[in-house]
């Protein structure tokens, strides 16, 4: 994809150029540049036309920068203007009028696609604020998925990323405009700076990087911050790799490094590992053609400079990134998501006419829907699409990665044998689906090509009309490409306004309030002995990509303080995500056997969830939709249980008989299989039932079968009453107090994952995976018991880190320490 030639910034290797003619304007006037700029071809190179307003002989100055980034803050300005009437930029207060308890005082339903800003992000977004102010990360999310789950080292959440800890650190209510805000602008800045990279324009930049930061797919998919960053990230990669191999030093090495780290860390990390795969084959190509002509003119030195930098430069950058990419990479082996067949690609095709029609005139719909979102947001302006459709065809630098980016993310997208290719040959993209969310790769070539486009339509006609470029049209081409700016900011503006849902009251009606069934749930868990788990009820057949009725549906009760079945991830533990398959209606053949593809929800609908072993999940009330009586004959199997709360917004049921999330037992029985354990739960669910554990959980855990029954043996002759309390919640540990007259098991409902330890008065104590997902110890009397979580890989990532940080440092000193020497 290179079609670049070696260039140099030192004049002195230039050829010289021709004296602009005197003008009777001061020379530091913008409009003498302007004049100067558009001079007749006969007077100047075309390559090097103007100063900063047609074809830049630079890369821009400062000066042009600052009025650059300006631009792009009052363009966000205006895209976000309801924020400064008091509104906010969110769509809790959306999602809300779709999801029980809140639909029922906020209805009707509007099912905004970008549902998962209030489903993930918002809930994260609390508990990287709550952990912050404790003085730590949240490395485990505990209140979903009946126990809890990776949060740090999810793939997603970013929370090292340094915009989203800035905004953590805002008022609750401020943190995601600010964050949005903040990648509106720098994304606009970033393709501004790339397209002075290649030297184009200031103008034509401008107009590239007004289409990016308000294109269809930007604005679409905003909302969610897990790919939030992209809007930086896939400028900023070309951006990097063609600044080092342009600059050929060590600093631009390390600043490559850098800004490949910032941004694998920075949310998704599949989406951020296929944009930075477009820097690396752009590195790739730049190196090795200019190594062969460097080769080839007899410049071995050279040669090898082109090949060592990129590979030092990403391979320096995963090191930087350790500190979050090894715990990712060694959470994401132990989470049950595997690839989806091939025979869905099919299914997957995006429409040519995104490409085609829709790019040129914009998507067309009536309601905004996930399928928009997925499918047809490729459009960046009207305008901008017919520059697009010019520069496509131009040989200057820049031109061949713009090319090659729309043709092959257009050729996957639209699953011809590119898709098919893509499919078998590129990490990952037997994972990332649909192939419809390369529209906003395409967008990037798109922008560069209109940027392209801008310029050699002013060329021509400076060629064509020689004299025209001078005297009163002078000012025609700065006229021009203001006025597509402004077109493109009226164009795109309410189109983004459209694909979002409205901006919201910043009140605490619109950001998930409490209600009676919220509070009575509230209270039900905190009075629980041992504490309390809910379990959310839906009516039968209710699929959570299609909204309500639903109750505490995904992240959402864990936004309100309550520990529940309920959530919403790509990773999770694959024991909690087989478990609650299970307790949705599963056969234990099928629960055992099938992957999961895409990301977790948990769904329990009232015809076909195993009642019988809710209660093995710590589980002591039910919340249901109000649609479902709660003396339905179908809750029977749940009995015994008591309405605790009846009302508009929800059913609140609770369970006799439960145990709680901590239970003191005297047997842990080993079973054979993992199987056998799941048809086991059912006997589990009361306060004096056995533990079943699997023997290849006895295996995995630091215990064996025969000290298991010498256990379980010395607890039945002693027959003494225990009890637990849990006396201390963290986000990522649980402190629990004791009392025991002899040898018994904790049973605690955690669900068991890699990087929990346990320590009984600090002396440290083994861990059994329990009831298939939880997690018991053996005690031997009282005792304080801790439990704390840190992700597999932290520690060893964490060091990884610091040495790349250390040779970074140690690199740069010792460029410079060169270049005083060769001064």
């Amino acid at each position: 994809m290179s079609d670049e030639t070696p260039v140099t910034d030192d004049p002195s290797t230039q050829s010289p150029k021709p004296s602009p003619k005197p003008s009777s304007e001061p020379s530091s006037s913008v409009w003498t540049k302007i004049r100067v700029g558009l001079k007749p071809p006969a007077e100047q190179s075309i390559d090097d036309a103007t100063d900063g307003w047609g074809l830049a002989p630079t890369r821009g100055t400062p000066r042009e920068h600052l009025v650059a980034a300006v631009w792009f803050v009052m363009v966000a300005a205006v895209f976000l203007a309801p924020l400064f009437g008091g509104k906010s930029f969110s769509v809790v207060g959306s999602r809300q009028t779709d999801v029980y308890p809140w639909t029922a005082q906020d209805g009707p339903p509007q099912v905004p696609a970008q549902f998962d800003s209030a489903d993930l992000s918002y809930p994260w977004q609390l508990q990287l604020q709550a952990a912050l102010d404790e003085g730590t990360l949240p490395f485990w999310s505990p209140d979903v998925f009946s126990g809890g789950a990776p949060l740090y080292a999810n793939g997603t959440s970013g929370q090292l990323y340094p915009p989203r800890l800035i905004a953590a650190m805002a008022p609750e209510r401020w943190a995601h405009d600010l964050y949005v805000a903040f990648h509106l602008v720098a994304g606009g800045l970033v393709t501004y700076l790339l397209c002075r990279e290649f030297k184009r324009s200031a103008l034509a930049a401008v107009i590239a990087g007004t289409a990016w930061m308000l294109g269809s797919f930007n604005l679409g998919w905003v909302h969610l911050e897990v790919v939030t960053s992209m809007l930086v990230a896939l400028p900023l990669g070309p951006l990097l790799v063609h600044r080092m191999w342009r600059r050929k030093t060590m600093g631009s090495v390390v600043a490559t490094a850098a800004g490949f780290a910032v941004m694998i860390i920075s949310g998704h990390l599949l989406w951020q590992l296929l944009g930075w795969l477009i820097a690396l084959l752009y590195a790739a190509a730049l190196g090795l053609t200019s190594a062969v002509r460097s080769w080839r003119s007899g410049d071995r030195s050279d040669a090898w400079g082109h090949l060592w930098r990129p590979p030092v430069a990403f391979g320096l950058g995963g090191a930087l990134s350790a500190v979050v990419l090894v715990p990712t990479l060694v959470n994401l082996t132990q989470t049950p998501r595997k690839a989806f067949p091939v025979d869905l690609l099919k299914a997957f095709e995006t429409p040519a006419a995104t490409f085609t029609s829709e790019f040129v005139v914009g998507p067309s719909f009536t309601t905004m829907t996930t399928g928009v979102m997925n499918y047809h947001l490729a459009f960046v302006g009207t305008v901008v699409a017919l520059l697009a459709v010019v520069g496509f065809f131009s040989r200057r630098p820049g031109s061949a990665l713009a090319r090659t980016i729309m043709i092959v993310t257009a050729g996957v997208a639209t699953v011809g044998w590119l898709g098919r290719l893509a499919y078998d040959l590129v990490p990952g993209m037997d994972v990332f689906y649909p192939y419809g969310r390369l529209a906003g790769w395409f967008a990037l070539g798109a922008v560069l090509a209109a940027a392209l486009g801008f310029d050699l339509l002013v060329e021509l006609v400076q060629r064509r009309w020689p004299t025209a470029a001078a005297g009163r049209w002078a000012m025609a081409a700065p006229v021009a490409g203001v006025s597509i700016c402004v077109l493109t900011v009226a164009q795109l503006v309410p189109l983004g306004h459209n694909l979002n849902p409205p901006f919201q009251p910043r009140d605490d009606a619109h950001w998930f309030p409490d209600t009676p069934l919220i509070r009575e749930a509230r209270k039900l868990q905190q009075d629980a002995p041992g504490a309390g788990r809910l379990a959310p009820i839906v009516l039968d057949h209710v699929k959570w990509t299609e909204g309500g009725p639903a109750i505490l549906r995904s992240n959402h009760a864990a936004a309100v303080g309550l520990d529940s079945t309920s959530g919403y991830d790509s990773t999770l533990p694959l024991p909690a995500a087989q478990t609650l398959r299970y307790l949705g209606g599963m056969p234990v053949k099928q629960v055992l056997s099938d992957p999961l593809v895409g990301a977790f929800v948990t769904n329990l609908e009232v015809g076909v969830t195993n009642y019988a072993a809710l209660r093995s999940q710590g589980v002591t009330a039910v919340v249901t939709v109000p649609e479902i009586d709660p003396n339905d004959p179908r809750l029977a199997p749940l009995r015994p249980y008591e309405v605790a709360y009846s009302g508009p917004d929800g059913n609140l049921l609770r369970l006799g008989n439960a145990a709680g999330v901590i239970s003191v037992r005297d047997d842990l029985k080993v079973l054979n299989t993992d199987a056998a354990v799941f048809e086991a739960l059912p006997l589990a669910s009361s306060p004096n039932a056995p533990i079943f554990t699997s023997a290849a959980a006895v295996a995995d855990s630091d215990l064996s079968e025969a000290t298991i029954a010498s256990r379980n043996d010395e607890a039945a002759k002693q027959g003494s009453r225990t009890s637990a309390k849990v006396t201390d919640q963290g986000i990522n540990s649980i402190v629990v107090d004791v009392r025991s007259a002899g040898p018994a098991w904790l049973l605690v409902g955690a669900n068991d994952a890699p990087g929990w330890t346990a320590d009984i008065d600090g002396v440290s104590v083994p861990i059994v995976r329990a009831n298939h997902n939880h997690m018991a110890v053996p005690i031997d009397g009282p005792g304080r018991v801790e439990f704390h979580y840190r992700p597999p890989g932290l520690l060893s990532g964490l060091v990884i880190t610091l040495v790349a940080l250390a040779l970074c440092a140690g690199l740069l000193v010792a460029e410079r320490a060169r270049r005083r020497l060769m001064a």
